[in-house]
């Protein structure tokens, strides 16, 4: 994410670095600590609102899980797997 010192417009492009001036950084510190964005940034609070914002990249996936949905359920996979390893071995010895 690029800023740029004279709009303050944040832009994307492949450099990561920021072009802040120290005047325009100190501008935005000052706007920053007069608005005080954390005292209204609390998250959800209800179990809907925490579950719709827990859907908001989904929009974007592929697939109908997503890549952590499709982890978790490989990995309980294994799990079983394990397990039944586990019982044959014990059942043959």
């Amino acid at each position: 994410m690029q800023i740029s010192a004279k709009s303050y417009r944040i832009t994307t492009s492949v450099k990561q670095e920021s072009t802040l001036t120290p005047e325009g950084r100190q501008r935005l510190r000052e706007s920053a600590l007069r608005r005080k964005p954390w005292q209204y940034s609390t998250g959800p609070k209800t179990p809907e609102g925490k579950a719709r914002t827990a859907r908001n990249g989904c929009w974007r996936q592929r697939n109908d899980l997503s890549e952590r949905a499709i982890c978790a359920a490989v990995a309980e996979v294994n799990d079983i797997i394990d397990r039944l390893v586990a019982c044959r071995r014990a059942a043959e010895g």
